[in-house]
This record gives structure tokens, sequence and C-alpha cells, in this order.
């Protein structure tokens, strides 16, 4: 009787873990370890996440600046919770790195790195210092040298297609083309 007892309570218990309300939380990714991952909210909130059990069949990596969406059941206790499912968007993560456009005469093209920066790849004369991905277009921001004058640019770019090796970008009119490889 006393064993019937226990599973009763064990299986309560497994249910009432199983029923719990799931909850999803969106921001930024602010930093991250083998087994946790700590998320900034639009609304200013910071909360660590244990990442261990979680399902990361959506996560495409955690490099820091980077969007995420965590679920997690349970409450958020002490700004820590544990999530169950992880994702991060595939083109944002795959954008990071240094992105060659070969010429004739040398290489050159940009640093797209974590949290937003960049950086111009042999190019004195333009200096990329940022950069952000939004509904498949890129900016790209930084500042135009020469000629004595210094002017601040924004590139927009429309991701035609990205992989592991390569990087197709347009101008929204279609009226330029740029193929980048990976570095």
């Amino acid at each position: 009787m006393r064993i019937l007892g226990i599973i009763a309570s064990a299986s309560a218990i497994l249910m009432l873990t199983a029923c719990s309300p799931q909850t999803t939380v969106s921001g930024i990714i602010s930093d991250a370890s083998m087994n946790t991952v700590t998320v900034s909210t639009a609304d200013g909130e910071t909360v660590t996440f244990g990442t261990m059990e979680a399902d990361r069949s959506q996560c495409n990596g955690l490099p820091l600046g980077a969007p995420i969406t965590v679920t997690y059941s349970g409450r958020i206790e002490d700004n820590f919770a544990t999530a169950v499912k992880i994702s991060t968007p595939a083109e944002y993560c795959l954008l990071i790195g240094d992105w060659i456009l070969l010429t004739e005469s040398t290489e050159m093209g940009i640093s797209i790195r974590v949290e937003g920066e960049a950086a111009s790849i042999n190019m004195a004369t333009l200096q990329y210092e940022g950069w952000s991905l939004d509904n498949g277009k890129l900016q790209l921001y930084g500042k135009s040298i020469g000629n004595g004058q210094t002017i601040d640019f924004i590139e927009e770019w429309v991701v035609d297609k990205i992989d592991e090796h390569n990087l197709y970008l347009r101008s929204e009119d279609g009226s330029m083309e740029q193929h980048f490889i990976k570095r």
C-alpha cells in the first residue's frame, strides 16, 4: 500500500511538472557559457538560463549581441531559470566572420563581429564600424575618409543568400550585387 502511495505521489509531481505553463522571453545575448545563456530583454531585464537540457534544434550559435528566444517552464527566481528551448536566427549567426570581396588587385572586405561591431579589411578610406540585421536586410555603417573630410555613411543591403562560405548581397533596387567569400 505504501508503494502505491509513493507511485501516486511521484506521478502527481511528474504531471504537474509536465503541465507547467511555458513562457517565452526574447532579447539579445549578453553572455554565454557552456551551460548558460544570459538574455537582456527590451525592457532592461537580464535573465540567465540554464541550457543543459534545452532543445537546441533551432539554436544556430550563441554569439554575443545575437537575437535569441528562450522558452522556459516554471518561474524565474533570482534572475535564473532553466530553458526548455533556445532559438537564434541562422542568418545572423552565419554573418559573423571575415567576408572578402575578391578583386584583381587585393583582398578587401568587411569583418562582421559580435555585438554589432564591424571593421574594414584592407580599405583605408572606407571604415566600417557597425552592423545590424533586420528581416533579411543588412545595414552597415561607418565613416568614409578622403579629400580632407570624413563623412558618416550607412549602406543597406538585401541578403540574397548566405551559407558558411558565401554571402550574396544586393542593393534594394537590384542595381548592385556583391559576392563575398568567408576567409
